[in-house]
């Protein structure tokens, strides 16, 4: 099932105020968890947050949010159908430079009357998910000039304030236009952002701006700072980290594909079950000798070097029972035939010698111990012989027939 349409608003409108969605049941002001939008450097705090404490308007906490009075109008383009506005901007009091004892008072953004929404997050305030305590206050003046009234969280009008961008929204309106916001006190972000720290080497010593090629991985150095390098880069376009020399892993490597152009290993211990390729065409090579142990029990061997193969297992090899005539396949080994069961001669033909592998091997049996009175023939492809005839007729009840190939044109009987 999708989402509800007030599971979606509450989503959004509990995002933007920098809290988490636990409950439909919650408005925004009773949710006691927080959440946060990610976004760049550039508008990223670069400095801890300190706890907010009671404060006077310019009060500096801890050198990173200083408590202002916003200053606040309407904007344009905003009015509802009743004509009455519903946007707000707030924006730094015209007097800011000279009460102010924020050092970048008078550059950059800090200055007089600037609107917060204009400098696209380098004027923020500090929303309430880092603490409660830093939740707005609104005010209005209809009660005259020099006395503000409090716009509580739940006033009738139901607004919201971004605190990103600065922008106040009021649902429904009062009708009295004079009890529009005109003031909100809130926690103006002064500090540093993670931009500012990497490009100025804030972050921890020495210059921290990006070294390397295009795509370069930047690493700490010391003293230093940060450098790069071109044995260590990504690239973006392919989704492609590129290293140069060794790899030194002390955990475990998890890969959807796993492809080794050259290697080095000599030793690999492995838990558990491995599987070696995925359809029925793949070939995999091994060079040097194999061994198979079961503990310490070496099972089957295949020595390179002398040309041997050791099994000390049972062995089973591949037995087709067959009651009519029938064409050897290249995965056969023992051909069964039930003489007791036909009524006829039973004909096996045999593959195509020059399909088989040199030294492959075929034995025939008369499983029925009917072969005197339904023969078994064995049969090659034209132009090729079983010890120089064409074909080999077993006519002695428990018959059997053992044969080899030289993957060329011919069978031979051992």
């Amino acid at each position: 099932m999708a989402l509800d349409n007030s599971a979606k608003i509450n989503l959004a409108l509990k995002k933007i105020q920098g809290k988490a969605q636990t409950s439909n049941q919650k408005d925004v002001f009773n949710e006691s968890l927080g959440s946060n939008v990610s976004i760049g450097a550039t508008t990223i705090f670069g400095k801890s947050i300190p706890t907010p404490a009671s404060s006077s308007h310019y009060t500096i906490i801890g050198s990173t949010v200083e408590m202002v009075r916003f200053e606040v109008s309407p904007i344009a383009g905003t009015k509802d159908d009743a004509g009455l506005f519903q946007g707000f901007e707030l924006k730094l009091p015209s007097n800011y430079e000279s009460n102010s004892s924020n050092p970048k008072a008078g550059s950059g953004n800090f200055v007089n009357g600037k609107v917060l929404n204009s400098t696209n997050g380098g004027l923020q305030l500090v929303p309430p998910s880092f603490n409660n305590g830093y939740t707005v206050k609104a005010y209005h003046t209809s009660s005259g000039a020099g006395v503000t009234t409090e716009i509580t969280p739940l006033d009738a009008r139901d607004w919201v304030l971004d605190y990103f961008n600065g922008i106040i929204f009021q649902q429904d309106p009062p009708s009295n236009t004079a009890e529009n916001p005109v003031f909100v006190d809130g926690f103006l972000y002064i500090e540093d952002f993670v931009d500012d720290l990497l490009t100025s080497g804030g972050g921890g010593g020495g210059s921290a701006s990006a070294q390397g090629p295009t795509g370069a991985l930047q690493f700490h150095t010391g003293s230093s700072g940060i450098s790069g390098s071109a044995n260590l880069t990504f690239l973006t376009a392919s989704n492609t980290l590129f290293i140069t020399g060794t790899l030194i892993v002390s955990g475990a490597i998890e890969a959807n594909t796993f492809d080794i152009i050259s290697t080095t290993i000599t030793e690999i211990n492995q838990s558990g079950s491995t599987a070696f390729g995925d359809t029925n065409n793949d070939t995999h090579h091994f060079t040097g000798s194999l061994s198979v142990f079961s503990s310490s029990t070496d099972l089957f061997a295949v020595d390179v070097e002398n040309k041997t193969t050791k099994i000390k297992t049972g062995l089973t090899l591949n037995r087709t029972l067959i009651t009519t005539n029938y064409s050897v396949l290249k995965s056969d080994y023992y051909i069964g035939v039930n003489t007791a069961s036909p009524s006829a001669i039973i004909t096996a033909s045999l593959p195509n010698a020059n399909t088989l592998n040199n030294g492959q091997t075929f034995v025939f049996k008369d499983e029925g111990g009917a072969a005197n009175t339904y023969n078994i023939v064995v049969s090659a492809s034209a132009g090729q012989t079983i010890d120089n005839q064409n074909k080999v007729i077993l006519e002695s009840p428990h018959a059997a027939l053992t044969i080899y190939t030289d993957g060329a044109s011919k069978f031979f009987i051992t």
